[in-house]
């Protein structure tokens, strides 16, 4: 059996193992890894080619999942705002940094958008992780109700 018709008879098999990683990216993931794995198909040795697959696709969303959890944020000072927003940017951002002087809340979730880690924002402000990861989450509250 070649290696193109081994990959056919396996698709269903993926789909069903990108399920354990992703519920709602489970065809995607499939089909990266089977482009991923076409594309090196010339290191193929002839076995079986389901654990080289599942390798393939655990890695593959480990590389996404970093991806979307570690984008790099921009400094607020460089923010002008959505281009559909409703209202002025500049406007909003001035109104987040005056409740910063104020509310812990807000000053937390702009140490977690710099990309402080919530243990770090925790020992920075002397308090604990948890009252961090509350603080985070009532602010983005707050800021969405502006």
């Amino acid at each position: 059996m070649t290696f193109e018709q081994q990959l056919c008879d396996l698709l269903p098999w993926l789909v069903g193992k990108a399920r354990v990683f992703t519920r709602m990216e489970c065809e995607d993931l499939a089909a990266d890894t089977v482009l991923r794995l076409l594309e090196y198909r010339e290191i193929w040795d002839g076995r079986d080619i389901r654990p080289w697959a599942l390798v393939t696709m655990r890695n593959l969303w480990i590389n996404r999942y970093k991806r979307i959890t570690m984008l790099p944020m921009l400094p607020i000072k460089d923010w002008d705002g959505p281009v559909d927003c409703p209202h002025d940017g500049r406007m909003l951002l001035e109104r987040i940094k005056a409740l910063a002087a104020t509310d812990l809340s807000v000053q937390c979730l702009l140490l977690s958008a710099a990309g402080y880690s919530h243990s770090e924002i925790a020992q920075r402000m002397g308090i604990t992780q948890r009252a961090v990861t509350t603080r985070v989450y009532r602010a983005r509250k707050m800021i969405q109700g502006l």
